[in-house]
C-alpha cells in the first residue's frame, strides 16, 4: 500500500487540503505584527500540476528532489532578509527557519544512500501545502508500511512566518493527518519536538486532542485555544 501510494505520490498525485475545523482557525501560536524587512527575492515559481478541488483551492502534493531543492533555496534567500529585520522576535523566527531549511536541504540523501545500500528503509519524502500561486508550507517526512507517516521537518512560507494568526503550519499538520487516514496508516510527529521550540509538535497534539492522541497539556500556556 505505501509503495503504491510512493508511486501515485511521485506522478503528481494532489490530496485536497481539508478545512480547518473553526475552533482551529485562531492561529498555531503566539506571533506578531511587525514593520517588513527589506523586500525579499521574489519566490521561485514551482509547477503545482493538476489538483485541488473540493472547497478549498489548498491541496497536499509531494515535491520531487528538484522542486524541494529549488523551494529550499529560495526560502532560504528570502529569510536570510527577513532575518535583517531589527526586530529580534523577527530575527529569532527566521534564524530557526533557516536551520530547518538547513537540514531540510539534505532530506532527500538518505534515499540515495539506502538505495546504493541496498537497505530496505523508509521511503523520505517532502510534502508542501500549495495555494494559488504560492506554497504555504513545506514538511519533511518518512513513509513506510511499519512506521506509517512520521513527520520529521516543517517550516513555514518566509513571507507568512510572522503573519499574526497564522494558520499555515495547522492547515499543513491537517493534511497530512487526512493523507495517512487515507492511506491506513499511522501518523506521529515525535521528531517536532526538536523544530522550532517544539511549536509545531503541539499544533499536532492541538490536532488530536479530540481523539485522546497527543501530550495536550503540554500545549497550555503557550498562546493555543484550550476551549
Amino acid at each position: 500500500m505505501v509503495a503504491l501510494v510512493s508511486l501515485l505520490l511521485s506522478a503528481g498525485y494532489v490530496l485536497p487540503a481539508p478545512p480547518l475545523p473553526a475552533a482551529l482557525r485562531r492561529g498555531v501560536g503566539p506571533t506578531m505584527q511587525v514593520e517588513a524587512p527589506p523586500r525579499p527575492p521574489p519566490p521561485t515559481a514551482v509547477d503545482r500540476g493538476e489538483g485541488g478541488g473540493g472547497d478549498s483551492d489548498e491541496y497536499l502534493r509531494l515535491l520531487n528532489p528538484a522542486e524541494q531543492a529549488e523551494l529550499i533555496e529560495d526560502w532560504t534567500a528570502r529569510s536570510r532578509v527577513y532575518r535583517m529585520s531589527n526586530d529580534d522576535e523577527v530575527v529569532g523566527q527566521h534564524t530557526t527557519a533557516l536551520e530547518t531549511l538547513a537540514q531540510m536541504a539534505a532530506w532527500d540523501d538518505g534515499n540515495k544512500a539506502a538505495q546504493a545500500a541496498g537497505v530496505d528503509a523508509p521511503k523520505r519524502v517532502a510534502l508542501g501545502l500549495f495555494a494559488p500561486g504560492q506554497v504555504c508550507a513545506l514538511a519533511t517526512a518518512e513513509l513506510s508500511q511499519d512506521t506509517g507517516l512520521v513527520v520529521h521537518g516543517l517550516v513555514v512560507n518566509p513571507g507568512e512566518l510572522s503573519v499574526r494568526d497564522s494558520t499555515a503550519a495547522l492547515r499543513l499538520l491537517h493534511g497530512l493527518r487526512s493523507l495517512a487516514e487515507a492511506i491506513s496508516v499511522p501518523l506521529t510527529a515525535g521528531p517536532l519536538k526538536e523544530v522550532n521550540g517544539g511549536r509545531y509538535w503541539l499544533a499536532h497534539s492541538l490536532l488530536h486532542r479530540d481523539d485522546g492522541e497527543g501530550d495536550w497539556p503540554e500545549c497550555e500556556g503557550l498562546g493555543y485555544p484550550t476551549e
